[in-house]
């Protein structure tokens, strides 16, 4: 699907890639609207933890290492 990725497939067929800090793959269980808005309500059904890194977050605007 993306080229130069490497991914395999889980258990619901989403593309989980390799290398990540972690997974969780969900099933749908519920939408809810909201305004301009739609929450997603889903149901774990495989999780496991990557590679030991820091994380990257978005913070301001800008993407910022965790440690």
């Amino acid at each position: 699907m993306w080229q130069g990725v490497e991914a395999r497939d889980g258990e619901l067929g989403a593309p989980l890639l390799e290398g990540a800090l972690g997974w969780l793959e969900c099933r749908l269980v519920d939408e809810v609207a909201a305004g301009t808005h739609t929450f997603f309500v889903g149901e774990v059904v495989a999780a496991a933890e990557g590679r030991d890194a820091a994380p990257l977050l978005r913070l301001g605007g800008t993407f910022r290492s965790a440690s």
